[in-house]
């Protein structure tokens, strides 16, 4: 806290809110070419930022929000997604069990081109929640307050 106190004490609310360019395309390299697994701690001092103006603090935070909120909403959006194309494979193995005792050779061919379908749904749907996850964690990095 004693950098961060710094930092609102000596930096105008529009420096604290934005994120040059290099560390950025330093976190893009991260995020495209490293494995990525970080743990974040957070033990804040109620007094840390006594003193500090409030209202460059403020501003700092409603930009930094401007960021972070629309990855958190796109991450919530891809989990729910991810629940309906995992509840859809599930029903679709329940299908493709009564077809299979039914015999019916038809329903199992087109049962297992949409499971297969499905599965490659929910592949990409991963894909896309673990790349907007880390991109989410790269923005409260760049992002710390």
């Amino acid at each position: 806290q004693p950098l961060d106190k710094l930092a609102y004490r000596c930096q105008t609310a529009k420096t604290l809110g934005t994120v040059p360019d290099y560390v950025e395309t330093r976190w893009k390299h991260y995020v495209d070419n490293l494995p990525m697994c970080r743990i974040y701690l957070e033990s804040d001092d109620p007094d840390g930022l006594k003193g500090v103006n409030a209202a460059k603090m403020s501003k700092a935070m409603q930009m930094r929000s401007k960021v972070i909120k629309p990855l958190e909403k796109k991450l919530a959006k891809i989990e729910e997604d991810i629940a309906k194309a995992e509840a859809l494979g599930s029903e679709l193995e329940a299908k493709l069990v009564a077809a299979s005792e039914s015999g019916d050779g038809n329903a199992i061919t087109a049962i297992a081109k949409d499971m297969d379908d499905n599965k490659k749904a929910v592949d990409s749907l991963y894909e896309d929640w673990e790349k907007t996850s880390a991109e989410l964690e790269s923005a409260k990095d760049r992002y710390p307050i």
